[in-house]
C-alpha cells in the first residue's frame, strides 16, 4: 500500500527498508527521495515511510508483547485516519490549499461520509471504536490488527516481514538510548 500511494516509481520487488544505513537515512532526512526535495512531494515521501515504520512498529510490539506473560494481554492495533485538512499540506500552493482542502474535502466527506475522505471527528471516532469495541471477527484481544476507517485491513508484506520488523525495534532502540530498567517489556533487546 505504500508503495503504490508514496512511492509509485519502485518496483512491487523493490523495498523501502533494507538495513540499518536505510533505517538512519529515513530517521535523519537524508534518504535519497528526501534529499533537495523540500517540494510538498517531499513531505508525502516522509509521510510514507514514516507510515511503513509505524506499520511495522505496531507488529513488532505486538509480537515482543505476546511473548511475555506480564504483558500478553496488551493488544497493540493502528487506525489509518483517512485523508483530512490538516498541517501536512502547509507546504501546497495557496490555490490547491485552498481550493482542494478548504472545499473538495469538506464536499466530498459530506457526500460520501463513509470514504477516504474523512472529517477529523470522524476519524477520531474510528480511533475510539478501534480501542473500545469487541465483536465478530476481532475476538476477545484483537491483537496486531490495523483498521482502514472502520474496516480491519492487511498491511503489507514489509511491514509483516519478521526481520525487518526486528530491524526497525533494534534501531528504535538505539535511537531512543533505551537501557535496561527503562521498561518491563521483557523481550525488548
Amino acid at each position: 500500500m505504500v508503495h503504490k500511494i508514496f512511492f509509485p516509481k519502485l518496483s512491487s520487488e523493490d523495498n523501502l527498508m533494507r538495513d540499518e544505513a536505510t533505517f538512519e537515512a529515513i530517521g535523519k532526512g537524508t534518504w535519497k527521495p528526501f534529499v533537495g526535495n523540500q517540494s510538498w512531494m517531499g513531505g508525502y515521501c516522509r509521510y510514507g515511510a514514516a507510515k511503513l515504520c509505524a506499520m511495522m512498529m505496531m507488529h513488532e510490539l505486538q509480537h515482543r508483547l505476546n511473548q511475555d506473560a506480564a504483558l500478553s494481554r496488551i493488544c497493540v492495533l493502528a487506525v489509518d485516519p483517512g485523508y483530512m485538512s490538516t498541517g501536512l499540506q502547509r507546504s501546497l500552493p495557496w490555490l490547491a490549499r485552498y481550493i482542494i482542502f478548504q472545499v473538495f474535502f469538506p464536499v466530498v466527506a459530506w457526500l460520501m461520509p463513509n470514504g477516504s475522505i474523512r472529517y477529523p471527528e470522524m476519524s477520531a471516532s474510528y480511533v475510539l471504536r478501534a480501542a473500545v469495541e469487541r465483536g465478530p471477527g476481532l475476538g476477545e484481544l484483537p491483537k496486531g490488527l490495523f483498521f482502514e476507517g472502520g474496516k480491519s485491513a492487511e498491511t503489507s508484506s514489509e511491514s509483516r516481514d519478521p526481520r525487518k520488523r526486528d530491524l526497525v525495534w533494534k534501531e528504535s532502540v538505539k535511537l531512543a538510548h533505551l537501557e535496561d530498567g527503562e521498561t518491563v517489556l521483557e523481550g525488548w533487546r
